[in-house]
């Protein structure tokens, strides 16, 4: 993409395999994407921007941490009730 080249990335799942071919290898294979490609057949993917992962990713270490200070806060429950002591911040936080 640097160079000035547009990538097309091919969504495989979506592409019918040609019944005349003959072979199947490599060369015959990027053949047939190019005669997809020049008629417009070709059914093509997205790759979302990194934006998108980061703000995603983002929502997800969101809910880890609150599964955190639950698993936390069921942890200093069981030592209270076992323990029969009050409960303290300072030490079900650390």
């Amino acid at each position: 993409m640097e160079v000035g080249y547009r990538v097309h990335l091919a969504n495989t799942a979506a592409i019918l395999q040609y019944r005349g071919l003959k072979y199947s290898d490599d060369d015959s294979d990027a053949a047939w994407l190019a005669k997809l490609l020049r008629l417009g057949l070709l059914p093509e993917g997205y790759i979302h921007p990194k934006c998108y992962y980061q703000h995603k990713r983002a929502k997800t270490n969101g809910v880890l941490a609150i599964k955190t200070v639950a698993h936390k806060l069921a942890r200093a429950c069981y030592h209270i009730l076992r323990d029969g002591t009050d409960f303290e911040v300072k030490q079900a936080f650390a």
